[in-house]
């Protein structure tokens, strides 16, 4: 990410999508993603769902969320075309430009900050980035033992308590 006056660059990191396209030809060539790397693999393409490809990676995710209950990591034809495409999307380098909304002619315009979050659950881990008047702030570390205990426990690993609800 880089930020600037009117918005932010978002971009797939180079060594990470390398390895992703790597896992993914892997996959494509043998034919088989087990349930563990298409759960992982797909956790890791969710970011750039978000942020890139005008949200179009959405569709092309899901063949990989479900390949994680196939019992033998059988690659059928509707996972192979989203394994292409998303091989062909990450070696193009695609990037995207997110843009500030618009305040209008108000003086909130110059209070305005931007923070983007995120967490991992096992272990659990915190990081952030803080955008205000010009500054650019860092955080990254485990969230505290009472913070932790004031949370619901999950089974399925997924972060949304710790990213949401923080």
């Amino acid at each position: 990410m880089q930020p600037s006056a009117d918005g932010v660059h978002v971009s797939v990191c180079p060594t990470k999508a390398a390895k992703w396209i790597d896992l993914i030809s892997v996959a494509i060539d043998t034919q088989i993603l087990e349930r563990a790397q298409a759960q992982k693999l797909a956790g890791r393409l969710m970011w750039a769902t978000q942020h890139l490809f005008f949200r179009i990676g959405r569709a092309m995710i899901k063949p990989i969320f479900a390949q994680k209950l196939s019992k033998r990591g059988d690659v059928k034809p509707i996972l192979m075309d989203a394994l292409r495409w998303w091989r062909n999307i990450l070696a193009k380098e695609i990037s995207e430009t997110v843009q500030w909304q618009p305040l209008g002619d108000c003086e909130v315009r110059d209070k305005l900050c931007h923070i983007f979050v995120d967490a991992a659950s096992t272990p659990a881990r915190l990081a952030g980035v803080l955008f205000i008047n010009g500054d650019i702030h860092y955080f990254d570390g485990p969230p505290s033992a009472k913070l932790m205990a004031t949370l619901q426990e999950r089974n399925d690993n997924q972060i949304m308590s710790l990213v949401e609800i923080l």
